[in-house]
Formats: C-alpha cells, sequence, structure tokens
C-alpha cells in the first residue's frame, strides 16, 4: 500500500463523484464515496503516530510491514487534498524531516543508489510541499521551500529536473534536464497558489494569499486568461488575513471571484500584515538508512552476512513486531501456520532501512504446487532451450488470453495463492511492462495476479508474484487465469507462467 497513489486515488474518486453531482446525472456508479474509504485506509494503515507523519507504503507481502521513510510528494498531496486533517497537516510539515537545500524526496536515503529519486529535490515537488506548508499555516517551512526553488533557478539559469539534496547542486544525478516543464510550473505555482492565493473551483476562484513578510510591497499579476475574462491580480502587503477583497472597484467579503465574469476585471486585495504564529521545522543533515540485511537462513536460523555492529535488527513475524537483535544470528521459531519473517536494520534507534527478503515458513502438508503443463500449452519462443521453455506457458495478449486448471483440496477454507513467473520485457527500475491477469475462483473474481519485470531479455530468472488471500471449497475447484486489464504500456503484458502455489492457511 503506497501512500502516494493511494493519495492520487482518493482525490480521483472525489472529484468524479462531484462530476457527477455537477452533471445533475441519475447514473449511480460504483464505489460511490470511495474517496473516503481509501482516506480512511491512508491514515489507519500509513500513519507513524510518533514521529507525527505518514509512512511512504506498507511492504512485505501478505503480512505487510510499514516503512519508517517518508515520500513526501505524498505528504504534500496528503494535506492539498485534505485526507490529513488540520491537526495532521501542521505535524507533518513541522516534523517530517527537511534538508539543507530543500525537501528531499524521499527521506532517509537509500545507501549506494545515485541520485535521482533517492538523495534529491525535486522542484515540483517542493512546490507541492510549499502549497502544503502555506495551508497548515507554516510560515518558516514555506520561506525556506520558496528559498530552495529560487535558489536553484536562479544557480542553475534554467528550471532542472531535480538536485541533489546532499550538496544543493544539479550535477551528479543519474539523469537530468533543462527547462523542465513541471519544474517550471512548480515555480509559476508558488505565484498563482500561494502570493495570489488562487484555487480554482467550478464556480469561479477562490483567494486566500499567504505572504511571506520578506515580500513586501505590491505583486500584480497581469493578463491572465480566465474562461471569458482576462484578469489582473494585485496583492498588496504581507500576511495571511485579507483586510479587503475588491472586484473592480466593488468590495466582496466572500473573496471569491464568479466564473461567469467577462472582460478585463481587476481583483485587489489588501493583506493585513499580520505577523503568522510561527510553528517548528525539522531541519536536518541528509541521512542515510542502514544497509539491507543480507541473510543466510538454515534450519530456521537465519545469519545476516553484512551485520554491522551498532546496528540492531528489528524482528517482525506476520506484521507483529517480536524483539530486537544486535547479533548477527536470528532464529525463527515455527508453529503450524504459514509464516513470514522480517528483519529490519535500526540504526542508533533513528532511521530504520528496509528488511532483507521475508524468511518464508510454510507447514508440512500445507503446500500444493500446481505445473504449468497441468494448467495449459507449454512452450515460448522466448527461450532458446525447447526443454527449458517447456515449464512455461507463454502469457501475452495474444496467447492463453484464458487458462482454466482444477485444484482438488481435502478441506475448504482460507488460502493463500501467488505463480512463479518470468517477465524479459524490461528492467526492473523502469519502464511499465508489468505484466497483469485477473483470477477467477469458481467463476468468481478473486484478484489481480502481479508480475513485475525481472530484466531485460531474464526470461529464465523467475520469482513470486503478489499473494492473494483466496477462499476454496472442499473439493474442486475451478481456478482461471485471465488477460482483462491492459498495464501502463497498452501493448505489452507478457510473462512466461511456471507454476502455481496454493498454500492453506
Amino acid at each position: 500500500m503506497c501512500l502516494g497513489t493511494n493519495v492520487m486515488y482518493a482525490e480521483a474518486f472525489r472529484v468524479r463523484d462531484a462530476m457527477i453531482k455537477e452533471l445533475e446525472s441519475d447514473y449511480t456508479p460504483l464505489w460511490m464515496g470511495m474517496d473516503k474509504e481509501i482516506a480512511n485506509s491512508i491514515n489507519n494503515n500509513l500513519w507513524i503516530p510518533n514521529l507525527g507523519y505518514y509512512s511512504e507504503y506498507l511492504y512485505g507481502g501478505i503480512y505487510p510491514i510499514q516503512s519508517q521513510a517518508v515520500d513526501n510528494l505524498g505528504q504534500a498531496l496528503s494535506i492539498v487534498f485534505d485526507i490529513a486533517n488540520p491537526e495532521m497537516a501542521r505535524s507533518i510539515i513541522s516534523k517530517t524531516p527537511y534538508t539543507p537545500y530543500g525537501i528531499s524526496s524521499v527521506y532517509p536515503q537509500m545507501p549506494d543508489i545515485k541520485p535521482y529519486h533517492n538523495d534529491a529535490v525535486w522542484p515540483f515537488v517542493q512546490a507541492y510541499w510549499n502549497i502544503a506548508a502555506a495551508k497548515a499555516g507554516n510560515i518558516l517551512a514555506l520561506n525556506k521551500g520558496l528559498a530552495a526553488l529560487y535558489r536553484a533557478a536562479a544557480f542553475f539559469g534554467t528550471n532542472k529536473e531535480l538536485f541533489v539534496a546532499s550538496n544543493g547542486d544539479y550535477r551528479g544525478t543519474a539523469v537530468n534536464s533543462d527547462s523542465q516543464l513541471w519544474s517550471a510550473a512548480g515555480n509559476a505555482a508558488m505565484i498563482f497558489r500561494i502570493i495570489m492565493g488562487m484555487t480554482f473551483e467550478p464556480d469561479g476562484i477562490r483567494f486566500s494569499p499567504v505572504v511571506p513578510p520578506s515580500f513586501t510591497g505590491e505583486k500584480t499579476l497581469t493578463n491572465l486568461k480566465y474562461r471569458d475574462a482576462t484578469l489582473t491580480v494585485k496583492v498588496i502587503g504581507t500576511g495571511d488575513r485579507i483586510k479587503s477583497f475588491t472586484v473592480n472597484g466593488e468590495k466582496d467579503d466572500d473573496y471569491f471571484l464568479k466564473g461567469d465574469v467577462t472582460g478585463n476585471v481587476e481583483v485587489l486585495i489588501t493583506m493585513a500584515d499580520n505577523t503568522i504564529k510561527p510553528q517548528d521545522i525539522n531541519s536536518q543533515p541528509q541521512a542515510w538508512m542502514p544497509a539491507t540485511p543480507i541473510v543466510d537462513w538454515v534450519d530456521n536460523k537465519g545469519e545476516i552476512r553484512n551485520y554491522s555492529p551498532g546496528i540492531s535488527y528489528g524482528l517482525t513475524v506476520n506484521s507483529t513486531f517480536l524483539d530486537q537483535i544486535t547479533t548477527p544470528v536470528a532464529t525463527f521459531i515455527p508453529d503450524d501456520n504459514y509464516s513470514l519473517m522480517d528483519i529490519v536494520p535500526v540504526l542508533k534507534e533513528t532511521w530504520s532501512g528496509f528488511s532483507c527478503k521475508p524468511y518464508e515458513y510454510i507447514p508440512a502438508g500445507s503446500l500444493t504446487v500446481v505445473n504449468a503443463d497441468k494448467i495449459g500449452k507449454t512452450g515460448t519462443s522466448f527461450i532458446k532451450d525447447k526443454d527449458k521453455a517447456s515449464r512455461f506457458i507463454e502469457l501475452s495478449p495474444q496467447k492463453n488470453t484464458d487458462v482454466t486448471f482444477r485444484v482438488n483440496v481435502d478441506t475448504g477454507g482460507d488460502y493463500l495463492l501467488d505463480v512463479r513467473y518470468a517477465n524479459g520485457e524490461g528492467p526492473i527500475n523502469t519502464e511499465n511492462k508489468c505484466a497483469i491477469r485477473m483470477l477467477y475462483i469458481n467463476g468468481q473474481e478473486a484478484g489481480a495476479i502481479v508480475m513485475p519485470q525481472r530484466g531485460i531479455d531474464e526470461w529464465l530468472s523467475t520469482g513470486f508474484s503478489n499473494m492473494l488471500r483466496i477462499k476454496l471449497k472442499e473439493g474442486i475447484n475451478e481456478l482461471s487465469i485471465r488477460h482483462e486489464i491492459d498495464n501502463m504500456n497498452g501493448n505489452v503484458n507478457t510473462a512466461l507462467l511456471q507454476y502455481v502455489r496454493i498454500i492453506k492457511q
């Protein structure tokens, strides 16, 4: 569960519902009010109470754990879109670590990764953070954020895509570009959204400027095309309270410009020059996560190969924290249930890293494996060795779009299901060729099977998909894997299926 993605879905559902209401349609779509359900799920699963901000995501499979790192684009959007309530918004802006040259896209950083999303300030992310800071009333965070944007644009002579968070330089990034549109748009938004305080609504523009004390004098925006009008907007003074608001000389106490205005329109806003009560910001140097543990497991004992003194390791089983160790050996004590153990490194009780690959314990007698030759016609041109190719079923938009097989279980109830697959359509760190299939059980939709890329032309590199919780009835069950939905690519949606695992819970 990812913060940024879910925030965007919540807002998309809210806008969709508002559009339906605006159209006064009799059509009642699926999932009305889903925005509130997603928002509640975000706040229930991703908020970190002791830190006072959101986790970037849950990870780790069927028994997820909470990353202690932050995604600052997701956090800013959670404030902009009202996922976070006002108290949470103030906490996020004041408590999230703020690096010297701007807000890092993520924090802390992963070691040994070149700056791009890692150890980077993206101007458009900084812009959203500034909008969120203004909304939360944190003038210190806003001042620092505006300085970060204007410093970068002035020093670099262009709107760079990003720059290195730890030293403020655009050199040394994995990829970069000049005149980046979203960076330029972020700079422009500081005028529209903050200094002029414009919020565009269906019926017009609502004004609520937030002007730092350093921005004295008259600020004027001219020749702004808005529907059938051309606007001139003037803001005089500083602060976050409006003293007077006029439209073409007429006073308006709602601070609102109706959308049906025409011709040349002048909006004059005089601020109260009030002092905005300062809130804290958590200025921090750049920080780095401890290394992800590399663990060798033998007979339920795991030895951390890259163990480092001074690092402690948190042990979590099935999403529940058990213990913290300071030695290189972790012991898993099995019971009669399928279980996952995560080992998370912690640096001096401050920054947590990422867990190793979870240790998987499958009790004897609980695993059923259905090989490809029991599911459908095997063979693929992606693998030249015919014997090896015969171990897989090729799933593509053209081939095996609906494969159906049967599974016989002695006991009905709750099970887990995943597939072992290969996907050599692209690298692991970019592109959009993740294969997606829908699973049906006894004619009912049971969830999506997600099979990401594993490397360019790596058709013999196999791994497991996501895991689904399913229900099976006693006896014979009919399972179908169907190509029903597109991925982001739209054309390439291919994987090789090696086998299906079904595990009794």
